[in-house]
């Protein structure tokens, strides 16, 4: 029996003044001069280029051009375009070529081009068409080196699937086989890793079929079994794998609508569904694959009773994943977690949805939300590793609210703040690390503003700045450690973009240039470190594009008001090790304190012992608000009876300061803590 001596750090954060008043950000406009009348129309963003769609030359051309996501000068991709023409929407970027469908050579006639990003002009990628044919390209798909694409090219009305390369070195190829009179190649066609699966009513007219056939073209492989024309069966629809499809249709049964999984090169399909009861199917939409399984919804057992099944690609492991069902119960929704399947469901009593979560393969289900008050039910729900969070008026009936939970069951945690009777947590909740982000008229009715809470729980921290009489957060989206937001913060009515940190909160920063009287920010997408947004900011009905730098909200330099970390190692405890047990848990406190200022630090502790291959790193992390403490395990597993242990430890501790950076602290017992800073 050994005493092994740990040391608590204790870690004393104190900052320095800072300055509260909002970042300024300098926006960029993307396009170039526009003549009267014109507009930015779309845009896509890929990597560090941005295409957008404008009428920039000439109002009432749509033409397509290039940028850089910092600004430049753009330039045009497309060729000169005949008189009506326009590049349509849908275009983007691959393997740095712009792809995209214009009338360009004759007006009504949508032909599918390629060009360059570094230079050149475009290559129509599809056959020659007549001016006067009536033939379009309809949709593509890029596919490395290639691009699929759909069109009625060779006879006019008779939609077909060909591949071609996407620089157009090579004529293209027709992926599927003769079509019987009347047939087509419908739409929403998906790919594998190196096949291209399809529908078609390529054996008999309206009698649409499965088919799979190489990207590069070659032999064409009916998926389901052949469909006998005179019953009136199809293919509905599929989703494709690497190496499998799964499809529903009612193949062996007219009216009746079953799933089947197939090997994407073909063979015998497997039903995955058991019997069919009189009038049930499995629902559209509703089948999802986890690993090697596929998770579907069906009134099986019983006609309009829709219940959750499970089973193996190959079809002989169906399991019902819920548990019996209430006169009159149904199985609503679902989700996939990590092994575990989390539905909802009126289970235990009709009109009465609950949360319950099931192991992937079958078992008992486990109610995750807590009793529900008369007329209550769970609304929605997301899945964050091994938590639930989920939305429902669990506490009082008609206030929805936000609430975690153990995806393996426990005590439900309330994430939102206090909410007004006539306030509801609103259905755009997001995750972003240990965080929900959601918008809510917590405070005041109708008046919708943003929150970040921990999933752990603890006091929900207001993102957005205050609200002019009116004003509401509209949406928002998260951008690493920011969230960006639109919202009516400065004038009702006018509605712009603000980043805040979700930890560090602090004062948001305006993204968008000041705009002028009755201009909005339209539309708008946060990448790592930019937000291109659509607005009429310069003038008044005249949308154009801009893009704006993130580290417009990192405005301090390194060293004005960084945070000075002290580690103050002292005795907290000291652990008797029983010397017949292995592997042996060793516990202690840790407290870190704040000081009272800056609420809402995230602070993670990284414990390496210097005992190697004895001892895991150990990850704590501590939401700060005055003060926090957390529970710190080691687990000792190669200790050998009555052997001594001396241990060390070193702290790595990342957190963001008020000036929204990055700091890094290292520190070991009496060794001075050095600080690294880095700015988002």
């Amino acid at each position: 029996m050994q005493f092994l001596i740990l040391a608590l750090l204790l870690l004393l954060i104190q900052q320095l003044p800072t300055d509260n008043t909002p970042p300024t950000c300098e926006a960029v406009r993307l396009n170039a001069e526009l003549p009267g009348g014109g507009d930015v129309s779309s845009y896509t963003v890929d990597g560090l280029t941005v295409l957008y769609l404008a009428e920039q030359d000439t109002n009432d051309v749509l033409e397509l051009y290039a940028t850089s996501l910092d600004g430049g000068e753009p330039f045009k991709l497309n060729d000169t375009l005949t008189e009506g023409g326009d590049v349509l929407p849908g275009y983007r970027l691959h393997n740095n070529h712009a792809l995209y469908l214009a009338d360009q050579r004759a007006n009504n006639v949508e032909e599918l081009f390629s060009v360059p990003l570094d230079g050149g002009e475009s290559t129509r990628l599809n056959a020659e068409v007549s001016a006067d044919s009536g033939s379009d390209v309809l949709d593509y798909q890029p596919l490395g080196n290639y691009v699929i694409y759909r069109a009625d090219q060779d006879n006019n009305t008779v939609d077909e699937l060909y591949t071609v390369r996407v620089d157009g070195r090579d004529a293209p190829v027709k992926l599927n086989r003769v079509l019987a009179p009347g047939g087509d190649v419908l739409p929403g066609y998906l790919i594998s890793d190196r096949r291209v699966i399809y529908l078609a009513d390529q054996n008999h007219n309206n009698v649409f079929e499965l088919f799979s056939v190489p990207y590069r073209g070659g032999e064409v492989t009916q998926l389901n079994i052949p469909i006998d024309p005179d019953v009136g069966s199809d293919i509905l629809d599929y989703i494709v794998l690497d190496d499998r499809v799964i499809y529903r249709g009612d193949q062996d049964t007219n009216d009746v609508e079953e799933l089947y999984s197939v090997p994407v090169e073909g063979g015998e399909p497997a039903k995955l569904n058991g019997e069919m009861t009189r009038g049930g199917n499995v629902l559209p939409g509703s089948y999802q694959i986890f690993g090697d399984r596929v998770i579907f919804l069906a009134d099986q057992n019983r006609n309009t009773t829709v219940e959750l099944f499970s089973n193996h690609f190959a079809g002989d492991d169906l399991q019902q994943l819920n548990g019996d069902l209430t006169p009159g119960g149904d199985v609503r929704n679902y989700l996939i977690g990590n092994g575990v399947i989390v539905y909802i469901a009126d289970q235990d009593t009709n009109e009465v949805y609950e949360l319950y979560s099931v192991p992937v393969e079958g078992g008992e289900p486990i109610k995750l939300n807590a009793e529900l008050p008369a007329g209550a039910n769970v609304i929605d729900a997301v899945i964050n590793e091994d938590t639930v969070i989920y939305r429902a008026d669990q506490d009082t009936n008609d206030v929805v609210e936000l609430f975690s939970v153990p995806v393996t069951g426990g005590d439900p945690v309330k994430l939102n703040g206090d909410i007004i009777s006539s306030g509801d947590v609103q259905a755009d909740y997001a995750i972003s690390g240990n965080y929900v982000i959601y918008r809510a008229d917590q405070e005041n009715n109708t008046v919708y503003e943003l929150y970040a809470a921990r999933i752990a729980g603890g006091e929900a921290t207001k993102l957005n700045g205050d609200l002019p009489p009116g004003g509401d957060v509209g949406d928002f989206q998260i951008s690493g450690n920011r969230v960006i937001y639109y919202a009516e913060q400065n004038a009702n009515d006018q509605f712009e973009l603000f980043s805040v940190q979700i930890v560090a909160g602090g004062a948001p920063a305006l993204l968008n240039l000041p705009p002028v009287e009755g201009g909005d920010v339209l539309d708008y997408t946060a990448t790592a470190n930019h937000v291109i947004y659509l607005a009429d900011q310069d003038e008044n009905q005249v949308q154009e594009l801009y893009s704006v730098s993130l580290d417009c909200a990192d405005v301090a330099e390194v060293g004005e008001s960084a945070i000075l970390a002290d580690f103050v190692p002292r005795i907290e405890q000291s652990i008797i090790a029983d010397d017949e047990t292995n592997p042996q848990t060793l516990q202690w406190t840790v407290t870190v304190t704040n000081e009272g200022r800056s609420p809402g630090f995230d602070i993670t502790v990284i414990y390496r012992p210097s005992v190697e291959m004895r001892i895991e790193d150990v990850t704590a992390s501590l939401g700060m608000l005055e003060t926090e403490e957390a529970l710190i395990s080691l687990q000792v597993d190669q200790l050998n009876p009555g052997e001594a242990l001396i241990l060390t430890v070193e702290a790595s501790i990342t957190y963001t300061d008020t000036d929204l950076r990055s700091v890094t602290c290292v520190s070991a017992p009496g060794i001075i803590p050095t600080c690294e800073v880095t700015s988002f």
